[in-house]
């Protein structure tokens, strides 16, 4: 969209209800969420690399239905991160976050 070799797309802010997903900071050597001293996820700034999680919410929208293997299905779903009692599910793509 804004003719930048790698650009992926671009979501206006006022998606985040929609499709609410955001860019997290992980361990880049082990993959791992990075969280803050309150157990909550890390989100990126611009410019910061990071992968993208998408909010679960019980919808038809932003369900996540997981995968036929459950165990790999629990892999993939974080817990408390942005708030207690939310989650999250790892989409296994990183980015970098540009602002507009």
């Amino acid at each position: 969209m804004f003719g930048k070799v790698g650009a992926v797309g671009f979501l206006p802010r006022t998606c985040d209800r929609l499709y609410p997903v955001s860019l997290v900071k992980v361990n880049p050597e082990t993959g791992e969420v990075l969280r803050n001293e309150d157990g909550f996820c890390i989100r990126c700034k611009p410019g910061e690399p990071g992968e993208m999680i998408g909010k679960i919410v019980n919808n038809p929208i932003n369900s996540f239905d997981g995968y036929a293997n459950k165990s790999e299905t629990k892999k993939k779903i974080i817990h408390n991160c942005f708030e207690r009692g939310d989650t999250a599910f790892l989409s296994g793509n990183f980015f970098t976050q540009f602002q507009c």
